[in-house]
């Protein structure tokens, strides 16, 4: 009797399945028993890793990273990470990168979720800006794989622009400069 595949074995034996659905798609993918690296070649794209965690799936992506224990879950994030309806945002203090989050794209605009702190986000002191600092958040936003049918399925009352992206989107980095954090807010959209 062979053992039951894990959380993450599932999730990337689905997104292999959607990778090979689409041979022209800019992006190089890696499989070992336990982990799938998917690497785009487009210019300013990010990887995207799934792990096996004792249990668990662990998507991470640029700093960022969540575990989830639904396969679905997993596959889900990751496919929407090549898309430019999800992007990874990066904020840093004074250069130094003091935390991560994922956003979302929905009818309401960018909605931002499971946050990865570098930094205490309860210590307020830590996230008080001296002398000439300044907080920096760093948009990343790929398109790698043609989803806005899906998308526009998905999410129908979402605007998008005549490229069928979010209005304003900058593909690659692009970043802007704040006088405060967003980073310690999310942790109390997170709290039970």
């Amino acid at each position: 009797m062979s053992a039951e595949p894990s959380v993450a074995q599932v999730a990337i034996d689905a997104m292999v399945r959607l990778l090979e659905k689409h041979p022209g798609a800019p992006v190089q993918w890696t499989r070992t028993d336990s982990s799938l690296e998917i690497v785009p070649t487009v210019e300013g794209g990010f990887s995207i890793s799934v792990y096996d965690e004792a249990g668990e799936a662990m998507v991470a992506a640029n700093r960022w990273h969540s575990h989830y224990d639904d396969p679905a879950q997993v596959a889900y994030c990751a496919v929407w990470l090549l898309t430019p309806y999800y992007r990874i945002v990066h904020e840093l203090k004074a250069g130094v990168l003091v935390a991560a989050w994922l956003e979302r794209y929905g009818p309401d605009g960018w909605e931002p979720m499971e946050p990865v702190y570098f930094l205490n986000p309860l210590d307020k002191p830590s996230w008080t800006l001296q002398g000439e600092e300044r907080f920096v958040r760093a948009y990343h936003t790929q398109r790698v794989l043609p989803m806005e049918e899906a998308f526009r399925r998905a999410v129908p009352d979402a605007q998008l622009d005549p490229d069928g992206m979010p209005p304003n989107t900058v593909l690659g980095r692009f970043a802007i400069e704040a006088d405060g954090a967003v980073a310690p807010e999310l942790l109390d959209e997170e709290a039970p």
